[in-house]
């Protein structure tokens, strides 16, 4: 056990720490994708520290769960050593995002776990380790059920029922007051803002709070519903002796249109499967990796130590 310790997890919407020294988290504003990701990332983490209480004690281990984490490997590890060269802790690790969300689910359990929020990506870990990422290619190519896709598609639909190209919607109604009066000009504005993912993906509580009088709405809420699910089932099919799924993120609440829709289609696709309560969100997992070590995540984790 690691008794002064600091953990992340950075996210498209928010950027939020913990430490073991104080009972307060704090939070800040989430990640926009750079080619220069790596340095922001080791900038935003310091300056997350620094807005923390001082530690009482140099910190022995910080755990970064990130959405913006590089592709490769390689640079991973280069961004652990950079984490400890501005001496942040004496050792670093750094982690995919679903790898802390999957430790705030399980514990360091077997299971499959979909984080979704402004994106998705789905993770199943066996008891042995080994790892089954599902999706998480971002907004562009993937992400299938996530906020943001919940989101464009009911812009979308907004637009084409303002148009006359696609039936009536109380969506489009919605859009106007969540983006702007004038629907098509708020397109633009939207095409011109940095934050244009993070306030797309915004506008999917609203829309699945609509899902029960509108069938448009209905049916963009049912699409994302089915895609989750056929993430989950495809990595629970990969991998044996896992049949526990866990959903992650507030944009899932027990009952509502999203939830009813994930539990249908898994339970087609994957009979096998039992949908449990997750045990807490990525930063919890993050928290409990910094402060138990990473178990079971030992081979999905990027580590590097202070030599000093």
């Amino acid at each position: 056990m690691t008794a002064v310790w600091m953990a992340v997890d950075g996210g498209q919407s928010t950027t939020r720490a913990r430490a073991s020294w104080t009972d307060a988290d704090i939070e800040t504003v989430g990640f926009v994708h750079t080619s220069d990701g790596a340095r922001i990332i080791t900038q935003q983490v310091a300056a997350l520290l620094a807005a923390l209480p001082p530690a009482p004690a140099p910190v022995q281990r910080l755990v970064v769960g990130h959405t913006g984490l590089p592709v490769d490997g390689r640079a991973r590890d280069s961004l652990a050593a950079d984490l400890v060269a501005a001496d942040l802790a004496r050792e670093v690790l750094v982690a995919p995002d679903e790898v802390v969300a999957h430790a705030g689910a399980f514990a360091g359990r077997p299971g499959v776990v979909n984080a979704v929020g402004t994106g998705t990506v789905t993770l199943g870990v066996d008891g042995a380790g080994n790892g089954r990422r599902v999706d998480g290619w971002g907004y562009l190519f993937g992400d299938a059920g996530s906020a943001f896709s919940i989101g464009r598609a009911a812009l979308d639909a907004g637009l084409r029922s303002a148009d006359g190209r696609g039936p009536a919607s109380e969506l489009e109604e919605l859009a106007a007051v969540e983006f702007g009066a004038h629907l098509r000009d708020a397109t633009w504005d939207l095409y011109a803002d940095d934050r244009r993912v993070d306030r797309v993906a915004r506008f999917a509580p609203t829309v699945i709070a609509t899902a029960g009088r509108d069938a448009v709405a209905a049916r963009i809420v049912e699409d994302a519903g089915r895609e989750i699910a056929r993430s989950c089932a495809a990595a629970l099919h990969d991998l044996d002796g896992v049949d526990e799924v866990a959903i992650v993120g507030r944009l899932v609440t027990p009952g509502s249109a999203l939830d009813v829709a994930i539990r249908r289609e898994l339970a087609e696709r994957a009979p096998e499967a039992r949908l449990v309560a997750p045990l807490g969100g990525p930063l919890d997992g993050a928290a409990w990796i910094a402060h138990s070590g990473p178990s079971l995540y030992r081979q999905l984790v990027h580590r590097r130590e202070s030599s000093e």
